[in-house]
């Protein structure tokens, strides 16, 4: 059930989709839980003691990116503060954008996006103004 959700909203086209890639690898990322751990300061002993997971288990959902059975992803969620079971599949510092869009409009979502992507666009335009002459030349050749 948690489980289904969680793969389900973390596939391509969904707000947690930009995180979802390990950059040093380009492979998709199965899940953020050492993010979150580590956002909260929690150490693995920590979640083995609070949610009775054992320890073997805990280190693999770490090293080696095993996703948590079904009957610890709440648990895990819940002790690592997370609103719901399918923020631990995107970064922790992503949560706060999916909270934002969650409850908006398709209209409202492509208004917000025209506006950030007109935002960042003026940005760049107003770094290359105020940048001196020589160092654009210097960084164009």
């Amino acid at each position: 059930m948690f489980f289904d959700k969680a793969i389900k909203e973390t596939g391509s086209g969904t707000s947690c989709f930009m995180s979802n890639v390990d950059e040093s690898t380009e492979h998709p990322r199965r899940h953020f839980i050492p993010e979150w751990a580590e956002k909260r300061g929690v150490k693995q002993a920590d979640i083995v003691r609070e949610i009775g997971a054992d320890k073997g288990a805990v280190y693999r959902w770490f090293a080696a990116g095993i996703i948590p059975t079904e009957k610890y992803l709440k648990p895990l969620a819940d002790y690592l503060g997370a609103e719901e079971v399918v923020a631990l599949f995107r970064h922790p510092d992503d949560d706060w954008l999916a909270k934002m869009f969650r409850d908006k409009t398709e209209e409202q979502k492509e208004a917000a996006i025209q506006m950030l992507t007109l935002f960042f666009k003026n940005t760049a335009s107003a770094s290359e103004r105020t940048e001196p002459a020589t160092n654009r030349k210097s960084r164009s050749s």
